[in-house]
């Protein structure tokens, strides 16, 4: 009978010890995939920040391009307006426009 005993509490014990080393399994693959969640939820949020950096730069190249754009508008229109000027002025005093004359009288006005 002893024998009896001894061989349920033992079996007992065994079973218990799978039955912890399995938990301890499952609660390891749990924190596995918790883990792996986070990394994959902190991948996503890298992502996004990046996204919202590119989307800032774009904005912010698109404005620079906007107020380069403009710069050179204007210029155009002061070169044009120079030149119209070179005109009159050659006009009034007869003489003929050059290129080269033109070129020379914005350079003076814009100095």
């Amino acid at each position: 009978m002893c024998q009896g005993r001894n061989y349920k509490k033992q079996r007992r014990k065994k079973e218990q010890k799978i039955v912890k080393v399995k938990e301890d399994e499952l609660l390891q693959e749990q924190k596995r995939l918790k883990d792996e969640r986070h990394r994959e939820e902190m991948e996503k949020k890298r992502q996004l920040e990046q996204l919202r950096q590119m989307e800032k730069s774009k904005t912010k190249e698109e404005a620079d391009k906007l107020v380069s754009l403009e710069m050179q508008r204007r210029r155009e229109t002061e070169n044009s307006q120079a030149a119209r000027k070179s005109r009159l002025l050659c006009e009034r005093a007869g003489t003929t426009v050059t290129r080269r004359s033109e070129e020379n009288l914005r350079r003076t006005e814009t100095t």
